[in-house]
């Protein structure tokens, strides 16, 4: 179309649509994605291709930032363990800035650069990003995430659980159930084969009982001297089964047939191994040792065991353990749920967690410990108390807890900044929720498109 340039608002030079029809193209566009605009398009009796929405994207203009003061800094996954890009919001407009496809210290040293006006960055503890600050702008203050923050500190509860605890998390003890009537017993039986529901134990148990009383009128008839082939025809069997029913006892021809083969007692053996371990006898020595004292098991069993008394430093002597009864059973909680446990606050935990947390506290001190400083520094989080740092890090490096070491050591690293996290009232939280959003975007895409048109489209957003 031909106009006048600067007279007419509705049309632009040498363009082939008008203004109110590119406007609805791109929000359409920006909507979904270039093969649903398409379809979108022939309905709203619009049609235009795929390839003439991707050139809409491409040629809208993106806003550019004139003065930024605080900015939220953080990365985000093109493939998560592979590939990683930055993001940079805005904490005042509460808008993205600028994305870029590298996470390295120089990409981001060179966009600081753009804007000396920053003075406050929130960032994760990445050493990279914080070399990026510093050597832009030196003056730039720097804020760790609280978020990160706790994040790393469960990672640590998390590492320190599994390592005192191989597997599951030994939380008590099952006592005898009560003496239970014969038919009950019968039931517990059928239900303990298989994870059955209560219509079917009910089935079974029905089920046998009519076997059962089969066994006792095959028997009945044969003491009344009946032959085979008469009781088997009147009980409507195979003679087969008839003489079977005869020759068996009626609880054995319907109970399930236990396995022959019986779990070795560990506790039998448990002192002679320790007695070993301590003068120093290898498992092959040990197993000799064993074999001429009636053991009947493996090499990989005894070393199972004896791993279980190397990895296991809360391990006491044999005679100072609490004997278990063969008729107690150990009751096991999952990792996951312990920590969960050991997490959650004291007014938020049934009483039941309570005291499983309170018992483990009693049988090992140790955790007391780590469970009174995670709440300390969570505590100084939610509070924004950081006088209190400096008295925690001393006495968390005094802890002897590989993990929480661990985590103090790289708080002291980057002390200036978690002290920051304290006194100001920012956070990641904003640059999270658009890494939500542009996530969004990605999927809408499948993955497919190029930078340059995920840079288009999460930029679009906030306009």
């Amino acid at each position: 179309m031909f106009t006048e340039p600067g007279t007419n608002t509705r049309l632009k030079s040498y363009a082939r649509t008008t203004c109110r029809l590119s406007m609805s193209l791109t929000a359409l566009v920006f909507s979904t994605t270039a093969k649903g605009s398409e379809r979108l398009s022939a309905k709203l009796a619009l049609p235009k291709s795929r390839n003439t929405f991707l050139r809409i994207v491409r040629k809208t203009p993106t806003q550019v930032a004139d003065k930024v003061r605080v900015v939220a800094i953080d990365d985000w996954a093109f493939r998560k363990g592979n590939n990683y890009g930055t993001i940079v919001c805005n904490h005042e407009t509460h808008q993205v800035i600028d994305i870029f496809p590298e996470r390295t210290s120089e990409a981001l040293e060179k966009w600081l650069k753009q804007y000396p006006s920053i003075v406050i960055a929130t960032r994760d503890r990445s050493n990279s990003y914080r070399q990026a600050l510093s050597e832009a702008n030196s003056k730039i203050i720097q804020i760790a995430d609280r978020f990160h923050l706790v994040q790393n500190l469960l990672d640590s509860l998390g590492d320190f659980v599994k390592r005192i605890f191989k597997t599951k998390v030994p939380v008590g003890f099952e006592k005898p159930a009560k003496p239970q009537s014969k038919e009950m017993v019968k039931k517990r039986e059928i239900s303990d084969e298989k994870h059955l529901s209560a219509r079917q134990i009910e089935e079974r148990f029905k089920i046998r009982e009519e076997k059962r009383q089969l066994v006792r009128k095959a028997k009945k008839l044969h003491l009344e001297k009946c032959p085979i082939m008469v009781i088997a025809n009147q009980l409507g069997i195979g003679w087969a089964t008839a003489k079977r029913y005869i020759e068996l006892d009626e609880e054995v021809a319907i109970v399930r047939r236990k396995s022959r083969w019986k779990s070795i007692s560990y506790h039998q053996y448990e002192k002679n191994i320790y007695e070993l371990l301590k003068k120093g006898k290898n498992s092959i020595e040990i197993l000799s040792v064993l074999r001429r004292r009636g053991f009947k098991g493996g090499k990989s069993t005894l070393r199972r065991w004896i791993a279980e008394i190397k990895n296991n430093k809360n391990i006491d002597e044999p005679s100072k353990r609490r004997h278990i009864e063969p008729s107690e059973k150990i009751i096991w909680m999952p990792h996951d749920k312990f920590i969960k446990c050991l997490w959650t606050y004291s007014d938020k935990l049934c009483q039941e967690d309570k005291k499983v947390r309170d018992d483990i506290f009693q049988r090992l001190p140790v955790i007391k410990v780590m469970y009174q400083l995670i709440l300390e520094f969570r505590n100084m989080i939610r509070d924004k108390d950081h006088s209190s740092l400096n008295p925690w890090l001393s006495k968390a490096l005094e802890s002897n807890i590989t993990e929480i070491i661990r985590f103090a050591t790289g708080i002291k690293e980057n002390l200036t900044e978690v002290e920051n996290a304290f006194l100001y009232p920012y956070s990641n939280g904003l640059a999270e929720g658009h890494i939500n959003k542009l996530k969004l975007i990605k999927r809408m895409m499948f993955g497919r498109a190029k930078f340059d048109l995920l840079r288009k489209r999460v930029l679009y957003q906030q306009e």
